[in-house]
């Protein structure tokens, strides 16, 4: 099992079923305010015009939209331009990401109590043993508690070691945060983590390699962020921050773009210029979406243009990934193997698929089909003549 597979599987994934069922109300509430798409609590909701209103998260549908301009759920056609922002349930997720953690712990101390009262009335209930008397200094549950403590206190040494360098994802607004303020960050609000905060994991640990990972580096190192949000280096693009007064960025036909108009468009948004044009037209509709995604939050939940190109470069590595594994799928697949291996089921369905002729029902008397007899030389076959038998009376 890889450490992919296996970190996911560790993982603790918030759901509605971590609700007990008897909880009135709670898993529904929890269902309600989650995108059908993602199974994630809302991020930047936005309503669509169909019928039913039906809502999702911002990224979510404009991503779906890029393949098919229709409601996920209802089917009905919808445009991205009808996106509408829905503040109610922006702010009804928020609430909820602040309350979700404190339900959870009240309803795990009250189902621990009452373990706790049935565990004392069954033990209440049994004749006690006879002990031998302890002197207090060496009593037993101060011997507990102490070694608890010291065994607590080095778990969470070694924990907060671990990974107090990293960044992690708070667990309420999703935005990564180095782990030694995710404290501060809660207490506070959630408010928008510095950029200076994120440099510890921007900076890359070894050397790059390959072309690609270079300017991804030059571009946080260089403050790729800064001049995304003043404008380009050529002065062609307008103001990219992720402020209040930012524009949404437009979409581009990418079938009519040459190769080198859309390189150029790539360094008006400081983004990297490397790969061939179906990378490059991948990485400028990924990162449209999620500019203009971000836009459909709360200017207090808006992301900085540095986080938004740390998403992006996650990205576009895992799609590398995915392309060098399928590539050695590929590769280690034998497909004349595979077809010896399934030879007789490839020939029963073939046989099934013919088309085979209609079975007709005879009578011993009938003499054989008409279609049976084959003429020769061209000569046509008379039908046969009934002998009728007539009986003379004297």
């Amino acid at each position: 099992m890889s450490d992919d597979v296996a970190k996911f599987l560790d993982a603790d994934i918030p759901d509605p079923t971590d609700f007990p069922a008897d909880a009135p109300g709670l898993r529904q509430l929890d269902e309600a305010l989650r995108c059908t798409m993602c199974r994630e609590l809302f991020e930047a909701p936005v309503t669509v015009n169909c019928p039913h209103g039906h809502c999702f998260c911002s990224m979510c549908i404009r991503t779906a939209l890029a393949t098919k301009d229709e409601c996920p759920l209802c089917r009905h056609a919808i445009r991205e331009v009808h996106l509408r922002r829905n503040t109610a349930v922006e702010d009804a997720v928020r609430a909820w990401g602040l309350a979700r953690t404190f339900v959870l712990q009240v309803l795990r101390e009250k189902e621990e109590a009452k373990a706790a009262t049935v565990a004392s009335k069954y033990f209440s209930g049994k004749p006690k043993s006879k002990k031998r008397r302890r002197t207090p200094e060496l009593s037993s549950d101060d011997e507990v508690v102490e070694v608890g403590e010291r065994n607590v206190s080095h778990s969470l040494k070694g924990h907060t070691s671990s990974s107090s360098s990293g960044v992690v994802p708070c667990p309420i607004c999703n935005k990564s945060v180095p782990m030694q303020n995710i404290n501060n960050h809660i207490d506070q609000g959630c408010p928008s983590p510095k950029d200076a905060d994120l440099d510890v994991l921007l900076s890359p640990s070894s050397k790059s390699k390959g072309k690609q990972k270079q300017e991804w580096s030059k571009l946080f190192q260089g403050g790729g962020a800064g001049s995304a949000t003043t404008g380009s280096k050529k002065g062609k693009g307008k103001s990219r921050g992720a402020d209040q007064d930012a524009d949404p960025l437009p979409k581009i036909a990418y079938d009519t773009v040459t190769q080198k108009r859309l390189r150029e468009i790539l360094e008006e948004l400081d983004l990297p210029t490397t790969g061939d044009r179906a990378t490059m037209s991948a990485r400028h509709s990924r990162w449209v979406n999620m500019f203009n995604a971000n836009l459909d939050a709360s200017p207090s939940q808006r992301k900085s243009v540095k986080q938004l190109m740390l998403e992006l470069r996650r990205w576009e590595e895992a799609e590398e990934k995915k392309k060098t594994r399928a590539k050695l799928d590929a590769k280690d697949f034998d497909s004349g193997q595979y077809q010896k291996d399934n030879k007789t089921t490839f020939a029963r369905l073939v046989e099934a698929a013919k088309p085979k002729a209609p079975k007709k029902s005879q009578s011993p008397h009938e003499g054989p089909p008409a279609s049976s007899l084959s003429p020769s030389d061209g000569d046509s076959i008379a039908p046969p003549r009934r002998t009728e038998v007539v009986t003379i009376e004297d």
